[in-house]
């Protein structure tokens, strides 16, 4: 079986990956239009405020397609069947997260993630520090160690609030019962055109617009860009 087919076998799920394919591209032009002519509020030229002005804009993105395409998720709360899958965070998004950690949580909750994360390391750090981003053969050998996202707490997200773009973009479609299913679940979708189109371009823009020429501008960018695996980023 291909792999697109495996991955995306659920008719739901391929209908929204194309729909949004076409939809995100016309939604990143008119953010371009909107903030190069002054036509959107701007957030504060903060990481922070750049960064949630981009997440509203990619969380209002994915709500309109959802009501447009008459498709809701499977999803539900307290469901973690997806947390097995490697988790990328951009460094903006890091300082965000470790804040959420140290500001929120409480000393016991820190004292039993700290603990998770080193199991998570005993279990798969090792092959975990080897995978590198757009990595398919690499991320089917992490997902079928079946091992769990360590920021799991009573099967809940302890950072769910400030949780990564990557997370928010990933719907199941199918029947809750087949998520458990070890390895990539059929009937899900990982919606990464519109963090580039919508949630990146809403980001680079604004970047761009407050930072033109400067070497804040360059500084920025990367931090919105490069990624690193959110367990290996939060012990090193």
């Amino acid at each position: 079986m291909a792999i697109n087919q495996y991955r995306f076998g659920d008719k739901n799920a391929a209908e929204l990956l194309q729909r949004s394919a076409k939809l995100a591209v016309k939604e990143g032009y008119t953010l371009f239009k909107q903030i190069n002519d002054d036509l959107i509020k701007l957030p504060e030229p903060s990481e922070q405020g750049i960064h949630q002005f981009a997440l509203k804009n990619l969380e209002q993105y994915l709500k309109r397609l959802h009501e447009k395409a008459k498709i809701r998720p499977s999803c539900r709360a307290e469901c973690s069947a997806c947390c097995t899958h490697p988790v990328w965070t951009t460094h903006a998004e890091l300082d965000i997260i470790q804040a959420y950690i140290r500001d929120s949580l409480s000393a016991e909750l820190q004292e039993r993630l700290t603990a998770n994360l080193r199991e998570w390391h005993l279990q798969i750090g090792q092959e975990a520090s080897n995978l590198k981003v757009g990595d398919q053969d690499g991320q089917y050998r992490y997902i079928a160690k079946q091992v769990l996202c360590p920021l799991l707490l009573n099967d809940s997200c302890c950072i769910y609030p400030v949780r990564p773009v990557a997370c928010r973009v990933y719907y199941s479609y199918g029947n809750p019962k087949d998520c458990a299913a070890p390895g990539p679940v059929p009937a899900a979708a990982s919606f990464d055109c519109a963090i580039r189109n919508v949630y990146l371009l809403s980001s680079a823009n604004v970047i761009r617009k407050y930072f033109r020429g400067t070497a804040r501008e360059d500084y920025h960018f990367q931090r919105f860009s490069k990624s690193s695996l959110l367990p290996l980023a939060l012990t090193v």
